[in-house]
């Protein structure tokens, strides 16, 4: 039985399909990572100002005590 035009055209749409698929999911999976990360630095720099803001309170604190 012959493959017809239509029959390979059908295998071509079907491989790119997938393959436009693929690359969307690649995409998006290695964008989710990026997202990822720039959460843990947000956190981190959250984390920063809360110990910044720490020192500050003690160091006011030593400063109304020695008054």
């Amino acid at each position: 039985m012959a493959t017809t035009d239509a029959d390979r055209n059908t295998k071509r749409g079907i491989f790119a399909g997938v393959l436009i698929f693929a690359i969307v999911f690649f995409a998006l999976v290695s964008n989710g990572g990026q997202c990822e990360r720039y959460k843990q630095k947000e956190q981190s720099l959250e984390l920063r100002r809360h110990y910044i803001d720490s020192i500050r309170h003690e160091e006011q604190l030593e400063i109304l005590k020695r008054k």
